[in-house]
């Protein structure tokens, strides 16, 4: 079951039947605007694994972030981030870029 394309499917679903109350109301969307609200669904579906990418990236950060308060109150060694230029990628993403 993918779940990115089931969520898509059922947000399609809900703007036909929004459509389909709105045109009982006598306010029937324009073609622009659903053509408009299809292309940003689709666009939901490109941009959510780049998003999971991010999260994966961002999250440890801030898990950081939050727990080095602690770490040093009950630790008792010194805690000190390296400088940014001694930073280094793993060896894998070198192939990549």
């Amino acid at each position: 079951m993918n779940v990115i394309t089931e969520s898509i499917g059922m947000l399609k679903i809900s703007v036909d039947q929004s459509s389909e109350i709105l045109a009982a109301f006598g306010k029937s969307p324009t073609d622009k605007s659903l053509e408009n609200i299809y292309a940003a669904i689709d666009l939901i579906d490109t941009l959510i694994p780049s998003m999971f990418v991010m999260i994966s990236m961002i999250s440890p950060f801030i898990i950081l972030l939050v727990a080095h308060p602690f770490l040093k109150r009950f630790s008792d060694k010194k805690l000190k981030w390296p400088p940014f230029r001694d930073l280094q990628l793993p060896k894998v993403f070198y192939g990549i870029i």
